[in-house]
């Protein structure tokens, strides 16, 4: 799981749908480890708020691409850079969570 979120998150010519795997993988991994509902909930959270911020929003008949922009830059900075630098604070934790137990992540 976590190398997928970091091949997601990290390599170049990768699109958000690229981490469906990831919440497959933290259900999987993680599935019976303590609080392993953390990892699924934000592995998914991750992935839907990207797929909203970059894939459409709420699909192209439903929302246009002028409308979803304008939800992305509300605050003055696009918010897929603010998604972007707590999905790489999600990674680290995970990360060090892995290497702190040896085990499979679960924050």
């Amino acid at each position: 799981m976590v190398l997928v979120h970091a091949y997601a998150l990290l390599s170049t010519s990768v699109h958000e749908n690229h981490t469906f795997f990831a919440v497959l993988a933290a259900l999987a991994a993680v599935g019976a480890a303590p609080r392993a509902e953390r990892v699924a909930a934000w592995t998914s959270g991750f992935l839907g708020v990207s797929v909203f911020l970059m894939a459409g929003g709420l699909g192209r008949r439903i929302m246009t691409l002028g409308q979803l922009d304008a939800i992305r830059m509300a605050f003055g900075l696009d918010l897929s850079v603010v998604l972007s630098t707590l999905h790489a604070a999600l990674l680290a934790a995970l990360v060090a969570w892995m290497l702190r137990t040896g085990r499979s992540p679960a924050p």
